[in-house]
């Protein structure tokens, strides 16, 4: 679960989970025998997921095992008509599958628990760090409103002091002494100097000649006061780094990976060329395992079958399933050839697959064309295309529409060359 999504409830979860393995549908026209089967192979499914503690998707599948039997297979309308043996073996199966969900469903309520009350403190720590972030906002914004005001008042006093008419000193008047004037004697003594002041030691005797000397004042400049300098203050907002996050990528359909041995194809034709040179049909059942909620296919069975140019049909069931329970294995899909034709679906292949798809949604067709030399991984498209083939109560090769389109390329498929499939042939048992 991310940080930021919103956590449920335990009991929401509980809930959700429950409603998801709800949705189910029976098929009237898919027998009960095949229901009973496709009991089986979800029962090693939610064990698989069991054993790997994905508790969710056991939950998951031991809810929808306990919906469909309980709830849905028995309004089937024949029903009635199906093996009491086979109900006798489903009731006691689903003795035990109460008790595994149940048992789950206090496992995943414990955990739900712990992750709610760690959620739920994340969230206050979350809110009280949002808090404090908005209160320094706030203060930073404080603060640089009142910086801002600071600078627009000194530049406001700045351009009064420019716009000023300046006021001229006052001139300072100079002190004019006249030269020394050469003084007259009576008897004795010089006449007084009419201008300024004398200064006695200035006054020299050198013989009978007496000089009175009256300094000279110097111009003094009068300094104006220095002006006051502004400091600037760079008001501009820091950048901001907006480098974008990556995204990440996820599956379009949702659904569960199949991993398909590259060289499949290759030894089912080998297989099928005795048929083809007859321009006759041939299938197989892909078989595997699930592990870390991926299918592999591991075993290519091919079945007893009868054979045309355009259709092939499975004989003897039976074989095919204790082979597959004795082995653990689960049905993954189908492959078959076009002898003479494209690899596509048809009418009938549509339907026929149809049967796989609804017990499995990840269910593949493989269609090979020899002649063509084209190989397609085929899948009916989830919620128009399976609905729409489902609900189609026609038999044989007959027209669909076209648009739109009621199958695609499995986009969920993944070949592999480090993977091996064995190649069952029951057809020489």
């Amino acid at each position: 679960m991310a940080d930021n999504e919103e956590c449920k409830t335990p009991a929401e979860r509980i809930r959700l989970l429950s409603h998801y393995a709800s949705l189910i549908e029976v098929d009237n026209d898919i027998p009960p025998k095949r229901y009973f089967r496709s009991g089986l192979e979800m029962e090693r499914m939610a064990n698989v997921y069991l054993d790997e503690r994905n508790y969710e998707s056991a939950f998951v599948l031991y809810t929808k095992f306990i919906t469909l039997f309980v709830e849905k297979l028995p309004h089937h309308i024949e029903y009635a008509k199906a093996s009491p043996q086979e109900k006798a073996e489903n009731k006691k199966k689903l003795k035990v599958m109460f008790k595994v969900a149940e048992e789950l469903k206090r496992i995943l309520t414990e955990r739900y628990e712990k992750e709610y009350q760690t959620w739920q403190e994340k969230k206050r720590l979350a809110e009280e760090e949002e808090r404090r972030k908005k209160e320094e906002e706030r203060r930073e914004e404080e603060r640089k409103q009142a910086e801002q005001q600071m600078v627009q008042e000194l530049e406001d006093r700045e351009k009064k002091k420019k716009n000023a008419v300046p006021t001229k000193p006052p001139d300072v008047a100079k002190i004019i002494t006249p030269p020394p004037l050469q003084s007259t004697l009576i008897g004795d003594f010089p006449i007084p100097p009419t201008l300024g002041q004398v200064d006695e030691s200035s006054i020299k005797n050198e013989g009978n000649e007496r000089e009175h000397i009256t300094p000279n004042t110097e111009d003094i400049p009068l300094r104006r006061p220095d002006t006051p300098s502004l400091y600037s203050v760079d008001t501009r907002p820091p950048s901001v780094d907006r480098s974008a996050k990556p995204l990440d990528s996820t599956c379009k359909s949702g659904l569960r990976a199949v991993s398909v041995p590259s060289d499949l194809a290759r030894l089912f034709l080998e297989i099928a060329s005795p048929n083809t040179r007859q321009n006759k049909e041939t299938c197989g059942i892909l078989t595997g395992k699930l592990k870390q909620n991926k299918f592999y296919i591991t075993h290519l069975v091919i079945p007893k079958q009868s054979a045309t140019p355009d259709s092939c049909t499975t004989l003897n069931e039976e074989d095919l399933f204790e082979f597959q329970d004795s082995h653990d294995l689960i049905t993954l899909g189908w492959i078959h050839t076009h002898p003479s034709q494209t690899a596509f679906m048809s009418s009938v292949d549509l339907h026929t697959h149809c049967s796989y798809q609804l017990m499995m949604p990840e269910a593949i067709a493989i269609v090979c064309s020899p002649k063509f030399n084209e190989t397609g991984v085929f899948s009916l498209i989830q919620g128009y295309g399976l609905k729409f083939i489902s609900s189609c109560k026609k038999s044989g090769f007959h027209p669909h529409p076209k648009e739109p389109p009621l199958y695609q390329e499995s986009d969920h498929v993944i070949w592999e060359h480090a993977t091996k499939v064995e190649v069952v042939d029951l057809r020489r048992r």
